[in-house]
């Protein structure tokens, strides 16, 4: 069985990390990041830092996908991740969801009001 998600998360100004309720009304076995989208309404950025890696205690801090942090230029990076748990778990709760760089270190939402917007499939097998 599947039960698909949209997560909408807003980052504060400053802040690497936010939170969100998420319930689904089936246990878990698998979780897969099918989309992924990053907004903000800094000015155009370049390198390396445009691009940043989600996490969440959801998956465990494993990486749910790669997003692109510049709204100047549309680009969503095509994410495909799956993530596994052992045994099927109850997901019901909140969940924090992390922005990071390539190392590791934490990326600061830009402005007040940097959003992702998610689609997660959850699968009992």
């Amino acid at each position: 069985m599947k039960y698909n998600k949209a997560v909408f998360i807003t980052f504060s100004q400053g802040t690497s990390s936010a939170t969100v309720n998420i319930t689904v009304p089936i246990l878990v076995k698998k979780i897969h990041c099918k989309s992924m989208a990053y907004i903000t309404s800094a000015p155009p950025l370049s390198g390396d830092a445009v691009y940043g890696f989600v996490i969440s205690d959801l998956t465990q801090n494993s990486p749910l996908g790669i997003y692109y942090r510049d709204s100047t230029y549309p680009y969503s990076p095509g994410n495909d991740i799956e993530f596994e748990y052992q045994n099927p778990q109850p997901v019901q709760g909140t969940y924090t969801f992390s922005l990071i760089d390539f190392t590791g270190a934490p990326l600061l939402a830009t402005t007040g009001g940097d959003s992702l917007g998610m689609i997660l499939e959850f699968n009992t097998e």
